[in-house]
């Protein structure tokens, strides 16, 4: 039994994970997909299986099969914020969509709300990862573009968002008035 949970599970995971380290995302992804198709009901080595997967697809520019497979995993470890910080990440980093990031965000927060109204409480874990996960969504709502002007000058760009991830207010500055402002924070 263990060699065979050994030749399901661990060899493949851990060969997808040398290498996903050394950036080779087409063998790591075909070793995570192994995983994920050799594994019986085991919800936890699901989880990090599509986790993985989706990393390293992510990692390999994949961005919507990464998605899938984060929300896949959002199956098997229903209190766990990472896949929902990851989709964040991919919207707001490589997409530029701000809102669609928030909404990601928001959806665990709903989702904590739900399940202590449905069981009266939630994990401490949960609690902790709901209160990061709110700090996240405000700084998600501000955000600095560095670029050059037309004068060749380097200029900064301010843009606050609502909770919708429409920009609510945009203010250009030169480096030194944002270097001063930071200063001042």
């Amino acid at each position: 039994s263990e060699v065979g949970d050994s030749l399901s599970f661990d060899i493949p995971f851990y060969l997808g994970k040398a290498y996903y380290e050394i950036n080779d995302t087409k063998n790591a992804n075909k070793y995570f997909s192994k995983v994920i198709k050799n594994l019986q009901p085991n919800y936890t080595q699901l989880y990090n299986g599509h986790m993985a997967y989706a990393k390293s697809l992510s990692q390999g520019k994949s961005y919507n099969l990464a998605i899938e497979n984060f929300n896949k995993a959002k199956e098997y470890d229903l209190e766990s914020p990472e896949p929902y910080t990851e989709i964040a990440n991919i919207y707001e980093r490589t997409f530029k969509d701000y809102k669609k990031g928030i909404e990601e965000l928001t959806k665990y927060l709903n989702l904590a709300e739900k399940m202590r109204s449905t069981n009266g409480s939630i994990s401490s874990e949960m609690e902790s990862s709901s209160k990061y996960i709110k700090k996240r969504i405000e700084r998600s709502t501000e955000s600095f573009f560095f670029q050059s002007g037309a004068d060749g000058q380097k200029k900064v760009i301010f843009e606050k968002r609502n909770n919708k991830g429409e920009v609510i207010e945009r203010k250009e500055m030169s480096l030194d008035e944002f270097k001063k402002q930071r200063s001042v924070k």
